[in-house]
């Protein structure tokens, strides 16, 4: 075969070669021109068209069917950690959502709830403090504990309960005696000396307590008595009366033939010689007439 004949298959050769090749840059060139121009409708689930291409909804929200212009923030109570998600999962109680908005949408994550917080609502996301009066002790918690009684806790998100003080009560308690958000020093006229009680208790009839922060209360002394309760003092016998014991709720009246004329006494005198008492309480004697 002469050689200008090979030249020229040569040159046929190459010239294939070439066009084929342009002719592919140009299908892909073509393809990704489609590419950018591709709309919503285009996207399948779990992607959004952000105007330019289909792209993956990103942790926090979610795609749930094709053809979507945006991604959905998860709701509250619930997160999602991937992109790409077509749903969001709930948040497992006793865990609580990281990151998202400040209404607890969009959450990225679950994570445990530390050891003063608790999460046991699902309409929630994130973990709570525990409220003064209570404590949360261990991780995972559900529900805060309220602080027993004779205990109390006022700061939010504590992991346990102060004992109150002797002398002192345990203020905003529930009826129960538990939850207490305080403490106050016991008033006169109260006391509180046992430590498996939250309130102070008022000093009963018969005795008294002078002063703030008393542990117990102190029986009236001979002469004197209280009939009520939770008094800072004891009430002296009037005089024509007396009171013989301690913690006495009340004053007896001298009998007949005896009398006292002074307050605050243990016993009545008697009558002396010469003179006579005929009736009870009486402050004085008689000096008998003459004849």
């Amino acid at each position: 075969m002469p050689e200008s004949l090979h030249f020229r298959r040569a040159l046929l050769v190459a010239a294939s070669v070439l066009v084929a090749v342009s002719t592919a840059v140009l299908l892909v060139g073509l393809g990704a021109s489609e590419a950018r121009a591709a709309t919503a409708a285009e996207c399948v689930a779990g992607n959004y068209f952000d105007g330019d291409a289909c792209v993956p909804a990103p942790a926090g929200s979610f795609v749930a069917g094709p053809g979507e212009s945006e991604a959905t923030l998860c709701e509250v109570g619930r997160f999602q950690d991937e992109t790409g998600a077509t749903s969001c999962e709930d948040i497992p109680l006793g865990s609580g959502g990281t990151g998202g908005d400040a209404d607890g949408k969009g959450s990225t994550a679950s994570v445990t709830c530390a050891a003063g917080t608790f999460r046991g609502d699902a309409a929630t996301t994130r973990c709570k403090s525990a409220p003064a009066g209570s404590f949360v002790a261990a991780t995972g918690a559900q529900a805060a504990e309220p602080c027993p009684v004779g205990r109390y806790q006022d700061e939010t998100g504590k992991t346990s309960c102060k004992d109150i003080p002797l002398g002192s009560g345990g203020t905003g308690a529930s009826a129960d005696g538990t939850r207490s958000t305080g403490v106050a020093q016991c008033a006169a006229g109260t006391f509180r000396g046992v430590a498996a009680t939250t309130s102070c208790a008022e000093a009963p009839a018969g005795s008294f307590v002078s002063s703030t922060g008393a542990t117990a209360a102190t029986v009236c002394p001979v002469g004197r008595f209280q009939k009520d309760a939770g008094k800072s003092s004891c009430d002296e016998a009037p005089a024509g009366s007396f009171v013989s014991s301690t913690g006495a709720t009340a004053a007896t009246v001298c009998p007949v033939g005896r009398f006292q004329k002074d307050a605050g006494k243990s016993s009545c005198d008697e009558a002396p010689a010469g003179s006579f008492v005929s009736s009870t309480g009486a402050t004085a004697a008689t000096v008998c007439p003459v004849g």
